[in-house]
């Protein structure tokens, strides 16, 4: 590829002056230095839709476009044929959707950095540039609505406790969906949401028949010269904007037993995952209970590292690992039963993976939490949280609507 570096391009004005001419558009942000790269791309030179072939085809097409870049969608009903388990949820989405663009532009402060195998590519984005910006001002946030009540999620979990105390499952991760009208484009939405959730995996994407806007702040894995991090979420507690109480719901989470076990136990579940494609004694814990501080949650996490195994590329290590044991539970092959049989719709991008392939193969994907599904009018938006046999189930159902206030309204 060749490059070329404009002074003075901002990721958000600049998508902001993006047009129906430029389709398919992928933009990838962070809020802060621990998170993904800041790319725009767009009008790709090819797609890929999975709907239940060989991954095999997916490597392959990623190995064809190797010296692109590429994008794309993991959603989790792909777990279960990787966890050879039939997909019994009929999905509107393709269970995967890659889009390799030959041409991206990398922003970093004050400037764009193009990237391209298209010569006419500066002068595009150059005209691009010079459109009016349309960042938007006063939009509504969504107004969604409940597709399960207080009652029926109690029973869920009652449900989800027995198979606990059988000795099925340790933990499982239980999701419910949202659902509301767009009162605004997918792209007004995505400007609308970021100042609004400063994370570090923050995305959009622009699929066939849908959009995704993810606000996640959970690295699921990111593999830079065979060198492989995971960074699973366990954890929540709300942020207040009185300093003492602020604290005190910090102090909350890092002392309770429940959240601890939670996060460690997934820990344990990731290493073992890591273990099976990272070389012998290459696996390393390198944060057991970190602390991560956003603006309307605060959240514990672990990192945990290894090289690969010669041989195996980061696509190899993505399926491998696929979904990530931080929204399933342990063990993850029988969590992933129970949370087929409990929820009431398939989760399709919700808990699934959104990120990007470098050229040279160098990846970064997240967990898709925090993640708004628009199809046509309509936006769905999951939200779910660890269950033990120590949640308190009313906690548990707070917690999800607490997330779910950060990115909309939720009439009482």
């Amino acid at each position: 590829m060749k490059s070329e570096i404009i002074p003075g391009l901002d990721p958000r004005n600049f998508f902001s002056k993006l047009s129906a001419r430029e389709k398919f558009v992928a933009m990838t942000w962070r809020s802060s230095s621990r998170g993904w790269k800041r790319i725009i791309a767009f009008n790709p030179v090819a797609a890929f839709r999975y709907n239940g072939q060989e991954t095999l085809e997916l490597k392959r097409f990623t190995d064809r476009f190797a010296c692109d870049f590429i994008f794309g969608q993991l959603s989790f009903e792909l777990g279960y044929p990787l966890c050879a388990l039939p997909v019994q949820n009929q999905t509107r989405l393709p269970l995967a959707e890659f889009h390799a663009y030959g041409n991206y532009i990398e922003f970093t402060p004050g400037v764009g950095k193009l990237h391209f195998q298209d010569t006419a590519f500066p002068q595009i984005v150059r005209e691009i540039n010079r459109r009016r910006p349309a960042l938007p001002t006063g939009l509504p946030d969504p107004i969604y609505h409940l597709s399960i009540t207080p009652e029926l999620y109690r029973e869920k979990i009652n449900r989800i406790f027995d198979y606990i105390r059988r000795g099925d499952i340790y933990q499982v991760n239980f999701t419910h969906t949202l659902h509301a009208a767009a009162t605004v484009s997918p792209r007004q939405l995505f400007l609308r949401m970021l100042p609004a959730n400063p994370v570090s995996h923050a995305a959009y994407f622009e699929g066939s028949g849908y959009t995704v806007t993810s606000l996640s702040p959970e690295r699921f894995i990111r593999v830079t010269d065979g060198f492989i991090e995971t960074e699973p979420v366990k954890g929540t507690r709300p942020r207040n904007a009185n300093p003492v109480l602020d604290k005190k719901n910090l102090s909350e989470l890092l002392n309770s037993p429940k959240e601890q076990s939670e996060l460690f136990m997934i820990t344990d579940l990731l290493r073992n995952d890591l273990g099976k494609i990272c070389r012998i004694g290459s696996v390393r814990i390198e944060r057991k209970k970190a602390v991560m501080r956003l603006k309307n949650v605060f959240h514990t996490y672990s990192k945990i590292t290894g090289c690969l195994k010669d041989g195996l590329t980061g696509i190899d290590a993505l399926i491998s690992m696929f979904p990530g044991g931080s929204v399933t539970g342990c063990p993850k092959r029988r969590a992933m039963e129970v949370i087929r049989e409990l929820e009431e719709s398939p989760r399709e991008i919700y808990t699934g993976s959104m990120g990007y392939i470098l050229p040279g193969g160098d990846l970064d994907f997240n967990i898709a939490i925090r993640t708004l599904l628009q199809i046509k009018n309509a936006i769905y938006l999951g939200m779910g949280g660890g269950i033990t046999i120590d949640s308190n189930i009313r906690d548990e159902f707070d917690e999800t609507l607490s997330k779910a206030k950060s990115i909309g309204q939720i009439p009482s």
